[in-house]
């Protein structure tokens, strides 16, 4: 065992003890890749959705506000951008387990070849938009083109937002309340476009847990990856996650 490996479970493990203290844990998970490259495989998702299914109440992100005002785990899960090979790989595992998943999909660029960090992706069509709504889960906006919305000028970041909410209601013949900045990248300026287009809710990157007086605008979720194991895993959906990221020097 090496001394990296080695540190790295003994900071799962205290996490985990600490957590162990916490009565209930809230959190929205942020999924982009299943069985790819960045992603968990899909053996460990499956043994992921039964982790959470087994310890807290799964809703997707519209319901969240309702869940919290109950006690008891609430936990969230989202994928960005949806992929369409991932989002192939996902859906029987959701339906196995009754987990309903909030999809933020940039409208503009539905059935394309998006350009990611390990490579082209292509993701799902409208049609394949309209069946995630079908099997009861929730779709929300990603802007049209996935732009960093504090890098555009301020009438193209709201016509990125607005526009892409109004194309996903028309699509899926519903009302669009969920989103997430492309990248996390957002201010006051654009939090405030994103609240002023109609949605109720919207979420970043920022790693965190759902506690204390939460912004609806600037929710906070805990990244899953492809480098995460199991025990990585526990530690984050746990109350120990604050020391977690103390050990990792992101606080």
């Amino acid at each position: 065992m090496t001394l990296r490996t080695l540190t790295k479970d003994t900071v799962y493990a205290t996490a985990r003890l600490v957590g162990r203290r916490v009565h209930s844990v809230r959190a929205i998970l942020m999924y982009h890749d299943v069985g790819a490259t960045g992603g968990p495989d899909i053996r460990l998702f499956e043994r992921q959705m039964e982790v959470i299914t087994a310890r807290s109440r799964v809703v997707p992100l519209r319901l969240l506000p309702e869940a919290l005002h109950g006690d008891g785990s609430v936990t969230v899960v989202t994928f960005d951008d949806g992929y369409a090979t991932s989002v192939e790989t996902v859906l029987p595992i959701l339906a196995r387990h009754s987990v309903e998943a909030t999809f933020f999909l940039p409208s503009g660029l539905l059935g394309q070849t998006f350009q990611t960090s390990v490579g082209p992706r292509r993701l799902i069509d409208e049609e394949g938009a309209r069946s995630l709504a079908a099997a009861g889960h929730e779709i929300g906006g990603h802007t049209l083109s996935h732009p960093k919305l504090t890098t555009v000028p301020p009438a193209e970041a709201r016509r990125e937002i607005e526009r892409d909410r109004d194309a996903l209601s028309a699509l899926l013949d519903r009302s669009v309340s969920s989103f997430a900045y492309p990248k996390g990248d957002h201010d006051d300026a654009t939090r405030g476009m994103v609240r002023d287009a109609g949605y109720r809710l919207a979420v970043t990157v920022r790693e965190d847990l759902l506690h204390g007086a939460l912004d609806p605008w600037t929710l906070p979720r805990v990244s899953v990856n492809g480098t995460m194991g199991m025990s990585q895993f526990a530690a984050k959906l746990s109350g120990g996650l604050h020391v977690y990221e103390r050990f990792r020097g992101r606080r």
